[in-house]
């Protein structure tokens, strides 16, 4: 469990409720590869992410084309509670299912990888009718590979790496795509469940295009000052750039309802949500205003473009490697550069 430090980027963003969280531990190419989640530990003796994907079972075949996903196309901008007379009556529910599951050529195959999406879906139950609405917070712009590197042309960088909330009729999917979790951890009343959207997700969801939040893949851990250089602990690390990724659009909401609404369960829930972790050596801020420091940024940039352009899934695991062992990382929501 690791606090939020979104305060750096929104001055009234909510903290982060605890979580336990499946990492995908990436290192670079010195070093061993390590996958270790709430579920399970792996340890694969290889040093690049690819082969431990490889390792993990021959997952994916190299004939599976790109994720696209064409997020929000069905959305809706109202859900109607029905007056329940202060009667608790809409059930919160966190959803999973295993990344990209919706491609039926990926199907749960990321399950053995512990790489889930999650979700929210409300229900609300009245007179015998059970009504029920999807809420997901994810990147917009299709692909989660196309997060990872701006758009460059004649000389400038732009990068496209919007999250926001999707709220749509029914069970997304229907309820047999969510098959890791579909866990209740909150009951409210049709005026709790209209505050929620009207004071947090609606206002929260209206910000203007390229403003917080913004996807950010990685989460970015150093050595804390003190470490003398062996191998450290997740809880060890200090965390300098945050992931946002969908279980963050969760937690925001669950953190509301607890925080705002005074919902609390009476017995804890723990989110297990999965998440990318990028250990370093050492982090530097670099002043992009440099010509010199620009024209690298470029450079490193366009070699991420040359890697992922055209690569099927399969292939993109399997080079992502390559990008870690870049020069640069840019935090999405701080608007700055690193030199790793």
């Amino acid at each position: 469990p690791q606090p939020s430090n979104f305060h750096r980027y929104r001055s009234k963003q909510p903290a982060r409720p605890t979580s336990s969280s499946s990492q995908l531990h990436i290192f670079s190419p010195s070093r061993a590869a390590m996958l270790q989640s709430a579920w399970g530990r792996f340890t694969f003796l290889r040093t690049s992410l690819g082969l431990v994907v490889v390792a993990a079972a021959g997952l994916l075949p190299s004939s599976v084309s790109a994720q696209f996903y064409n997020f929000c196309h069905d959305g809706i901008n109202t859900v109607e509670f029905i007056d329940d007379g202060g009667n608790a009556s809409v059930d919160v529910m966190v959803v999973q299912a295993p990344l990209f599951s919706t491609n039926p050529k990926v199907g749960q195959k990321l399950k053995h990888l512990k790489m889930f999406h999650t979700a929210l879906v409300f229900a609300q139950t009245l007179e015998d009718e059970r009504r029920h609405w999807t809420l997901e917070f994810d990147f917009i712009a299709g692909s989660i590979f196309n997060g990872i590197a701006p758009v460059i042309a004649n000389g400038t960088m732009v990068w496209n790496n919007d999250a926001r909330y999707c709220l749509t009729r029914g069970i997304l999917w229907e309820r047999d795509h969510w098959t890791q979790a579909f866990d209740q951890v909150h009951r409210l009343t049709a005026d709790q469940a209209r505050r929620l959207f009207q004071e947090f997700i609606f206002p929260f969801n209206s910000s203007a295009p390229g403003s917080f939040p913004q996807y950010e893949l990685w989460r970015l851990r150093t050595p804390p000052s003190n470490a003398d250089g062996g191998q450290l602990s997740s809880d060890e690390r200090k965390i300098q750039i945050h992931d946002v990724t969908c279980a963050d659009g969760v937690t925001w909401v669950l953190h509301f309802i607890e925080a705002s609404l005074g919902v609390v369960r009476a017995e804890k829930y723990q989110l297990l949500a999965s998440t990318v972790a990028v250990d370093a050596d050492a982090l530097e801020e670099v002043d992009h205003t440099d010509p010199n420091v620009w024209a690298d940024l470029i450079r490193c940039y366009e070699n991420v473009n040359d890697i992922f352009h055209g690569a099927g899934i399969f292939r993109k695991f399997w080079d992502a490697h390559k990008v870690l062992s870049m020069q640069y990382i840019y935090d999405t929501n701080s608007h700055k550069y690193y030199r790793i």
